[in-house]
């Protein structure tokens, strides 16, 4: 109320905050597995990311790094949307002009990755949101236009690349701006996901 001038129902506060304590619960118990691993795995090389690469003649979009089967970066896009009024909305605007830059470069199998559980389930059909409507019917949209597409949720920790990325500013004066080549902001996260897969 006080920041968008808006009221917002109790229920949908109760769902929003559902929502956060889950997605912290989700991170807490990842963090725990991550520290017990680590205590009992003498190989620190093993302890990198759990990134897994897509099936052959995929590529595999991580909100916004992309990358094919044999780990070959595709590239990687940053942007600046507009307003969102929570979390949810700007994971699923994220999501779209991911799909968006993936469709424009020509890929048809897609996977595309997120650190959003809620968008993954809602596009999978396991749960519903009809406040989110809109997202789904547009990401939905952009799905037809693939081949084949998929949506799946990862550990925030899990991706590297994506994370740092992420945190990085993007280029002065641009709402949008695609990496051809490998940001160096994310390079040595690319080298230890390829470097655990060839262990």
């Amino acid at each position: 109320m006080l920041f968008q001038r808006k009221a917002t129902s109790w229920r949908k506060i109760i769902r929003l905050a559902r929502t956060d304590v889950q997605e912290w619960q989700d991170q807490v118990d990842y963090i725990k597995r991550f520290l017990s691993l680590q205590t009992h795995n003498s190989n620190p090389r093993q302890l990198g990311s759990n990134w897994e690469k897509p099936k052959r003649d995929w590529i595999k979009c991580n909100y916004d790094v992309l990358r094919d089967a044999r780990e070959t970066f595709l590239g990687a896009c940053q942007a600046k949307g507009r307003r969102t009024c929570n979390a949810l909305e700007s994971e699923f605007q994220a999501l779209i002009i991911s799909m968006q830059n993936c469709w424009s470069k020509g890929f048809k199998r897609v996977c595309f990755e997120g650190d959003n559980k809620e968008v993954a389930d809602l596009l999978n059909g396991n749960t519903l949101n009809f406040g989110m409507f809109n997202w789904i019917r547009e990401a939905r949209l952009w799905k037809s236009r693939f081949t084949d597409c998929q949506f799946l949720w990862f550990h925030r920790l899990s991706n590297a690349p994506t994370d740092l990325l992420a945190k990085h500013q993007i280029p002065f004066n641009s709402s949008f701006h695609f990496h051809s080549l490998v940001p160096h902001v994310i390079t040595n996260a690319l080298h230890n996901d390829f470097s655990n897969h060839i262990i």
